[in-house]
């Protein structure tokens, strides 16, 4: 009997041993997923925080693009508008042009008519001058054959 417990009790040691083995490597297990779970939980938290940043990041991007989507619109019906101005625009340009195009020539044509003028002044006044002259010198004359005139019937 002392046999039988001696071998028993040598038995629940080593299975006393054993269990105790096993508790301390599920004890070193378990922290070794504790510590897996804690550095899980870390990334987790670094990631939301990553998500969180560009989640914020993406809210602002559209903020921005509603805002510039709002310029688009109104520029293109400005865009839109002035096209719709250009052509009544163009047209008036044409007007003016081909009105600037006939002044223009009315200007050349009343510049030669006028230089044409000038001549004709020119060339009359040269003949008045030389008129002139020569009735002086008739006048002279005239007046010199009076003289003679005069004294010949004085010296009859």
């Amino acid at each position: 009997k002392l046999r039988d417990t001696k071998a028993r009790l040598a038995q629940m040691e080593q299975s006393r041993a054993e269990a105790i083995k096993e508790r301390d490597g599920l004890k070193q297990r378990l922290d070794d997923k504790m510590e897996e779970c804690r550095k899980l939980h870390e990334r987790v938290d670094q990631q939301n925080a990553t998500i969180g940043v560009k989640e914020k990041s993406i809210q602002e991007f559209r903020a921005v693009h509603k805002h510039l989507e709002s310029f688009r619109s109104v520029l293109f019906h400005k865009v839109r508008s002035l096209e719709t101005e250009k052509g009544p625009l163009e047209q008036q340009v044409h007007t003016l042009q081909a009105a600037v195009k006939d002044m223009y020539q009315e200007f050349v044509s009343e510049f030669w008519e006028r230089q044409g003028l000038a001549n004709r002044l020119e060339d009359r006044t040269v003949k008045l001058q030389a008129l002139q002259a020569e009735a002086q010198d008739l006048r002279s004359m005239r007046t010199a054959v009076k003289k003679d005139y005069v004294r010949m019937f004085a010296d009859v």
